[in-house]
């Protein structure tokens, strides 16, 4: 899903994301190196079928296909921030000190091309879109809202986004056909837009708030994504 960042903290978790890609490079290396016929493998079986989407080579330099994912969680976002920060945040039983909790429904399609640069090696790299849609619903005060008496109404927010970036990961293939691709590679939002499929003014939400928050939503996703917001996992058979 869209990235989740403290206030001020975008650079630190851009090098934290970097420093874990490059770990997990370090560590698959081994495997990323084998076998010694990888450029075969992938064209004998050049069809993968998974829980998760397909993938279809025609040789063993170039493969194509998509990813799907689907997902829920809650981010906790804080409106009253001129940037509209993202923070991380256990969820609060109510909606205290300004903060809104901030349930999303969400799903994407990952569509990409893969380039095989070494025959003997299961590592790629290439080009890649995701086609992500949203649901945020979250609880905003009304206008008669008061600190003593507070007051809330149900507020539903879609947003469809559209990131691009470059993949970057292993397809390993093995012998028995079951095949596993992993995908860290950074993409990045380039279109996004957004509306109310229940704007709560039929229960007299303080729009001026309302829009606040859904400011803050928009902003999620908004930083460098490793693997795209619904992730790049391929896990399935070959033929």
């Amino acid at each position: 899903m869209a990235e989740l960042r403290r206030p001020g903290s975008a650079a630190t978790s851009f090098f934290a994301k970097a420093a874990l890609f490059a770990g997990l490079a370090v560590t698959a290396l081994p495997l990323a190196c084998a076998p010694e016929h990888a450029a075969k493998v992938r064209a004998d079986k050049s069809l993968t079928l998974g829980a998760f989407g397909a993938a279809y080579r025609p040789n063993g330099k170039f493969g194509f296909g998509a990813t799907v994912g689907t997902g829920t969680e809650t981010k906790t976002v804080d409106p009253t921030k001129s940037d509209g920060d993202v923070v991380v945040t256990k969820k609060v039983d109510a909606d205290l000190y300004n903060y809104r909790n901030v349930k999303t429904s969400a799903t994407g399609i990952n569509p990409f091309v893969h380039y095989y640069p070494w025959e003997t090696s299961a590592f790629f790299v290439g080009a890649a879109a995701s086609i992500y849609t949203a649901k945020y619903s979250f609880h905003e005060e009304t206008s008669g809202s008061t600190s003593l008496l507070p007051s809330y109404t149900d507020v539903d927010y879609n947003q469809n986004a559209t990131y691009v970036g470059v993949p970057l990961g292993w397809a390993w293939i093995w012998e028995s056909g079951f095949s596993l691709t992993l995908d860290f590679g950074p993409r990045t939002r380039v279109a996004a837009t957004g509306h109310y499929s229940k704007d709560g003014t039929d229960d007299g939400v303080d729009v001026a708030k309302r829009d606040l928050t859904t400011k803050a939503i928009d902003k999620l996703g908004t930083g460098i994504l490793f693997g795209g917001p619904t992730g790049n996992l391929l896990v399935g058979w070959s033929f």
